[in-house]
């Protein structure tokens, strides 16, 4: 359950869902997952990106097949391009498949783990989307389903998942398992906050106020945990989830840093509209601005870069370097608003549009997704052309 990254994929599923599963892998009978691709030779592993973990290497080569249907960065790349299709994850989800492998490793899933399908990054939930046959770990006695499945459920997007959490201690980080009944992928996601107290033995219990009856295997919860883990997945607004979540947590970095990233993407696609526009009077002034756009974007993207290679470890020197890159991309991203904001006051001057107009301020573009600026360009591009074609 959570909220998300796009960090150059595919549009990411909405706050607290799942995604969902496309037509390539629905109706795969569990257990019965394709392995992988046929066998090739995988280029050798770039220096930065080393710290990946072995095994989830080996599972990104051999599902590199099944992610080219539904993962941008895997569409279209052959063999020897694998390691460009990790470098185009973002640093956050490449820190995702890094800290849920291990997750799943210590509590006995990933080696029930065939093929990975997908995977999505949020503040409150961080996870894998998987085909393999996980049910059977879900008995060991370490695991409690939760109840009522429907809520659960609808927390997660009413995909066909039976819920089980592993129960690692009420408020602390948990592992939470959307085992398929139907969807045809399996989910294993950390949540930040696990709600739950112990699992059920099939007995009655002394609540403080009267006696209940536990379920065997059902997940009990413990009714502060609950609280904070509704909270921090936005149950209660934007304000008490913002209060609830964890700020510090490397997640929320690498989101931080990945949506840098999204914010340089786009900025050096309006340099190239700018730079492929029709109908300039100040050819100069255009060039510059495009120069500058391209030279504050790029900063971004090395910054981006460099967390991809911390995303492959959680040791204390890698942390102090990660908050070494925010820092860094605080002044970087203000290099940028200012680019951006000098293309909207040329194109301003160019169209003879007076007055306030939106983004031409550095503080809106720090203020509001970079996207949402798209409209304004194409506006005064129009302008602009309307204008020159009226004095010719």
């Amino acid at each position: 359950m959570g909220g998300a990254s796009g960090a150059g994929q595919q549009a990411q599923p909405a706050v607290g869902k799942t995604t969902l599963v496309d037509a390539a892998s629905a109706g795969t009978p569990v257990g019965n997952a394709p392995v992988g691709s046929a066998p090739g030779t995988r280029p050798p592993t770039p220096p930065e990106l080393a710290g990946i973990d072995p095994d989830l290497l080996e599972k990104l080569w051999s599902s590199r097949a099944t992610l080219a249907t539904k993962r941008d960065a895997f569409k279209g790349k052959s063999d020897d391009q694998f390691w460009d299709a990790i470098r185009a994850t973002g640093a956050a989800d490449l820190h995702t498949l890094q800290v849920v492998t291990k997750g799943a490793k210590t509590v006995g899933v990933w080696s029930t783990v065939q093929t990975i399908t997908g995977w999505y990054t949020y503040a409150s939930s961080y996870a894998i989307e998987f085909l393999g046959s996980p049910a059977g770990v879900t008995t060991s006695g370490a695991w409690g389903k939760d109840s009522p499945q429907s809520l659960v459920r609808g927390e997660h997007g009413n995909t066909a998942h039976d819920w089980y959490r592993h129960n690692s201690g009420p408020g602390n980080p948990g592992m939470h398992l959307g085992v398929d009944v139907g969807a045809g992928y399996h989910n294993i996601h950390w949540d930040p906050t696990n709600p739950m107290d112990h699992v059920g033995d099939g007995s009655m219990h002394w609540s403080g106020l009267a006696p209940v009856y536990e379920p065997k295997g059902i997940a009990i919860y413990s009714p502060m945990a609950l609280v904070m883990h509704a909270a921090e997945i936005g149950k209660f607004g934007e304000t008490a989830r913002d209060w609830a979540k964890k700020p510090n947590t490397p997640t929320e970095k690498f989101l931080r840093i990945s949506h840098g990233k999204e914010a340089a993407d786009k900025a050096n696609e309006y340099a190239g509209m700018e730079a492929g526009a029709p109908a300039k009077a100040d050819a100069a002034r255009s060039a510059t601005v495009v120069a500058e756009i391209r030279r504050t974007a790029a900063a971004v993207l090395a910054i981006h870069t460099s967390a991809q290679s911390l995303a492959m470890t959680d040791d204390a020197a890698a942390q102090t370097q990660l908050d070494e890159l925010l820092a860094k991309l605080e002044t970087a991203e203000a290099a940028l608003w200012k680019a951006l904001t000098a293309l909207i006051v040329y194109m301003k001057d160019e169209a003879g549009v007076t007055g306030e107009c939106a983004f031409d301020q550095e503080s809106k573009w720090a203020s509001a997704p970079t996207w949402t600026a798209y409209d304004t360009i194409v506006d005064l591009q129009k302008k602009r052309e309307a204008k020159h074609a009226a004095a010719h």
